[in-house]
Order: structure tokens, then C-alpha cells, then sequence
């Protein structure tokens, strides 16, 4: 069971290779009992027409879908270990003997009927399924050579007679997420529902197509089956589910492949050497300071942002407020306070019109002691920093220090593509030197969607823009965009005054005693 991120991986780094070896022995005389285990050797064979005798980790993978114990599992394995057929194989075992529906989501039909074809190999290969199969006679050469040349072959049907002679029906399907707009993807996957759930090549599919996925067991009931496959590509939500303790997990490294001889040793000496070796055959996640294929990373890690959200944190010093306007959609209005050692989110809705927000900045300006407001001035906010500035100049008592704010000015600091950039690294900045959050889950943008790069042989910093973010399905961080424009200013950080900076030395050195305190408890 992971009890914390990674702490399973780290452990088997410090196993020497023979004691590996021993254990897998040892385990490979258990499973020679094992009733599953010699279920399989019975009913399937290897190329060489030799019966499979499953290893450790294979058994483990078979029975969390033949037996279907548990609701929520997850695979994470080095790439050419035979994961695709040891799963084919364990569905065709189950819709031949239980008249279920299941469903494998795959990137592509190309991938996906690669599991299809292993599982008519297997039916014609084996007199007892291929009884059971439903409108295909595979036992003649050229209907089986169809079969496995359909293209557009996506489902297979078994039947089978219950005990009170009742005919009943077991089938497995492919899905494909393949469309090139991720909102067409989630629609499409959506289309559909079932309890019985294998997505593969999961770590590829953004966290809103795993949403979508997980949406197709809605309406389900309690007794649904969910199994996600794959490399440990990114720091998505393939990541937050293998540390979530409601997954049941099967890790297989290249350490534990060699002791149970699925490679050699020749193989693996070169196999490492080739990029991301790191995720195809250690099996590790990126690191958080890591960038991902496209060169992006992230701007905080979750435990950073996590470690600087505090229930009890107080304002102090002068007090700014950030407004990033939107109109009613997807894209939220908010309204964030920071002041010098502590920020929190006012105010954030995606159902309030454009003037009406602009009442509540005004509203909450009581709440900001130098009156000081930074005002999106693109677009949309164009027009609600225009309708701020004209009630500021009635409003005789009550003086706004309005500032609007573009993201695509250029920067003063020669480190940063553009004025958004800059003050993103800001906030970033002020949060590593002890800048407190407020206790929000919002705030987790700044690790999910606020992504930055080089931008070119320059060295300059550029951070994703909002289309990019469109195309990836990464929602707007409308909150956290609220925040930096509190940054706008080039003196921000340097203005804060000595008796500030003692504070925020305190909580440096508090937030240093919480990390040295902190530790992985195994149970």
C-alpha cells in the first residue's frame, strides 16, 4: 500500500538485485498453488504453444480483474512486460464466466485492439471459450483472419448459461479518447456508462478526460471497477490516485522484471541509457521541478503550496487588492487581499455579470487599507477597470488608487518575456520567502496550471498563455492571476518595511522547524 509519494520506489532502490531474485523465488513456489494461477496455465499457452506460467507481479495483475476484489485499482509498470496481454487475458476470463460489461478507454483503436486481438487469439486457441463466443465461428482459419483484420471490430460478446438455465451475455468493449479537441474527447467518453472500467495509457489523458472517464460510472451504484494503466508520465491525476490510499496498487519495476526474468540483464544495461528510462523502467514519477514533454513546468509543487496555505495567518502591512474581471462562463471573477506576509481570495464566481463585479471590488475596497487596486485591463477587464476609474472620479470620500494591469507589457527585468512573467515569478518569489495562503483549494493553481518555460536561447521566462491553456483543457487560474497583479508594481518586494521582514523571518524559520519535523510513517 503507498502510504506517501514515493516512498514504495525509494525502498526497492535499496534492495540489492540478489536478494530481488531470492524473493521472487520464493513467491514463484506460493503461486504454483495458487488456483488462479494454475486456472491460467490450464486455459492459456505462450507462443511456443508452451503453457503460461504467470510470474509475482503477472498473478497480482490478473487476479485484481478476474476476481475483481476491489473497486479502484492501478498499474504502474516498465514498458514491454507484458501488462496488455496478462489484462486481456484476465477479462476474457471474466466475461466467460460472469455476464458483466467492460469497457477498456484507450488513446487510439489502434492501441486498443491490440488488447481485442490478444483476446480472439486466446478464444481461438481454447475450445471452452471459443464455445462461447457470440456470432463468430473462429475454429475456421479465414473467419478467424476477419475477425483480427476488422478494423473496425471494437467488441466482443460471450454467453454463457447460468444455473437457472437462463442465457446471459459477458462482452468487452473499446472506447477511444482520441479526439483531437479534448472538450470533443470528454463528450465522447461520456457518451457512455458501465461498471466495469480499464483505462489504459491513463498518465497521457489530461485530468479532464480521466474526469470524464470517471463520470462513466456514475449512476453505477457502489460496485463499480476501475482500473488505471500506465507509465508515470506526468504529475497529472495518475499521480494523486497512486497516493490515494482507496487505490489498490501493483508497482512492477525493471529490478523486480529481472528477478522474475522478464528481461536480461544485456537488455536493461541498454535499455537505461535511452531517454526517459527514468519513467519506462524505474517506474518513477517526474520530479516537481521537472518540466514535461513540452519543456512547461510547474511553478510551485503542491507540498509548497500546501506548506504555505495556514488557517491562522494574519494580515500585516500595507494591504493590496487584486481584480481579474470575467463575465458569466467558464472563467471565474475574483477577487484577492495580500498584504505583506499573508494572501487570501475574497471573492471568485463564474455566475456574476461583468458591472456587477465591478460592485463588489467596491464593496470589498473597505476591506484594503492603502486602497490600492490592480485591475486586469484586457478585454473583458477592460471595460469593468474603465466603469472602477469613473466612479472614482464622483466618488468624493472614498478614493480608489486604481492601477490596470496587462499581462503582455513588457518587463523591466530583463529576466522575463513579458510584464505577466514577472510578476508571476513574484508571487512565486514572496511565497518561497514565507509568504503565507489563505486555507483554499484554489490556490493549488499555482501548481496544476500556472506552467513557465525558457522561452528561447534568450533565457527569458514566459508562462503558458490562456489559448495553450484551452487546447490542454488546464481551466483558467483566475484566482491566482488575481493575486499577481498585486506584483505589478516594480518596488513591491523591496518596499516591504524592516519591521515586516522581521515577521516574515519568523514564519520562515516556523515553516523550517514544521519540514524538519515531518517524516513517512509506514504501516
Amino acid at each position: 500500500i503507498m502510504v506517501s509519494d514515493g516512498i514504495l520506489e525509494r525502498l526497492i532502490e535499496y534492495i540489492p538485485q540478489q536478494k530481488m531474485e531470492e524473493y521472487v523465488a520464493e513467491q514463484m513456489k506460493l503461486i504454483r498453488k495458487d488456483k488462479m494461477w494454475l486456472y491460467a496455465r490450464q486455459n492459456f499457452k505462450n507462443e511456443d504453444e508452451s503453457p503460461w506460467e504467470m510470474s509475482p507481479g503477472e498473478l497480482q495483475l490478473y487476479k485484481m480483474i478476474a476476481l475483481r476484489k476491489y473497486t479502484r485499482n492501478q498499474v504502474v509498470t516498465s514498458t514491454q512486460y507484458g501488462k496488455t496481454l496478462t489484462i486481456a487475458r484476465a477479462v476474457l476470463t471474466r466475461i466467460a464466466t460472469y455476464p458483466e460489461e467492460w469497457m477498456t478507454v484507450a488513446p487510439d483503436l489502434k492501441r486498443g485492439k491490440i488488447l481485442i486481438n490478444y483476446i480472439i487469439k486466446d478464444t481461438a486457441n481454447n475450445e471452452y471459450f471459443k464455445n462461447k463466443l457470440v456470432g463468430m465461428d473462429v475454429g475456421e482459419r479465414s473467419s478467424l483472419n476477419r475477425l483480427l483484420e476488422e478494423k473496425s471490430k471494437a467488441k466482443l460478446t460471450y454467453q454463457m448459461i447460468d444455473d437457472d438455465g437462463v442465457q446471459r451475455y459477458g462482452s468487452v468493449e473499446i472506447i477511444t479518447a482520441d479526439a483531437r479537441r479534448k472538450e470533443n474527447a470528454i463528450n465522447a467518453i461520456m457518451g457512455f456508462g458501465g461498471r466495469n472500467i480499464i483505462a489504459d495509457e491513463s498518465a497521457l489523458e489530461v485530468d479532464e478526460v480521466d474526469a470524464g472517464i470517471f463520470r462513466m460510472l456514475a449512476g453505477k451504484g457502489s460496485d463499480t471497477f476501475l482500473m488505471k494503466i500506465g507509465n508515470p508520465f506526468f504529475r497529472n491525476h495518475f499521480l494523486r490516485s497512486w497516493k490515494d490510499k482507496r487505490y489498490k496498487k501493483v508497482y512492477v519495476d525493471y529490478k523486480i522484471g529481472l528477478a522474475e526474468k522478464r528481461y536480461t540483464q544485456e537488455f536493461i544495461d541498454e535499455a537505461i541509457e535511452k531517454p526517459k528510462a527514468d519513467v519506462l523502467w524505474e517506474c518513477k514519477f517526474p520530479r516537481a521541478t521537472d518540466a514535461d514533454k513540452e519543456g512547461w513546468s510547474e511553478l510551485l509543487t503542491e507540498e509548497e503550496v500546501r506548506m504555505a496555505m495556514q488557517d491562522d495567518a494574519q494580515h500585516f502591512g500595507e494591504e493590496r487588492m487584486g481584480a481579474d474581471f470575467a463575465d458569466t462562463g467558464e472563467d471565474s471573477s475574483s477577487i484577492v487581499k495580500r498584504s505583506a506576509g499573508y494572501a487570501e481570495i475574497l471573492f471568485s464566481s463564474n455566475e456574476i455579470e461583468l458591472m456587477q463585479f465591478v460592485g463588489e471590488v467596491i464593496i470589498r475596497s473597505d476591506q484594503i487599507s492603502s486602497k490600492k487596486i490592480y485591475g486586469d485591463r484586457v478585454g473583458v477587464g477592460a471595460g469593468g477597470v474603465a466603469r472602477l476609474r469613473e466612479i472614482n472620479r464622483t466618488d468624493k470620500e472614498n478614493k480608489l488608487k486604481i492601477t490596470g494591469v496587462s499581462g503582455a507589457e513588457k518587463s523591466s527585468d530583463p529576466r522575463f518575456a513579458n510584464k505577466r512573467a514577472e510578476m508571476m515569478w513574484k508571487f512565486r518569489e514572496w511565497i518561497k520567502s514565507g509568504g503565507k495562503l489563505s486555507n483554499n483549494d484554489k490556490w493549488f493553481q499555482l501548481s496544476s496550471a500556472q506552467k513557465y518555460k525558457v522561452k528561447d536561447s534568450s533565457g527569458k521566462i514566459i508562462f503558458m498563455g490562456k489559448e495553450e491553456m484551452r487546447k490542454k483543457g488546464i481551466p483558467s487560474p483566475d484566482e491566482t492571476d488575481a493575486a499577481s497583479f498585486t506584483f505589478y508594481d516594480p518596488t513591491t518586494v523591496e518596499t516591504i518595511s524592516e519591521e515586516d521582514k522581521f515577521f516574515m523571518r519568523k514564519m520562515r524559520e516556523k515553516n523550517r522547524k514544521k519540514k524538519r519535523g515531518s517524516g513517512y510513517i509506514l504501516k
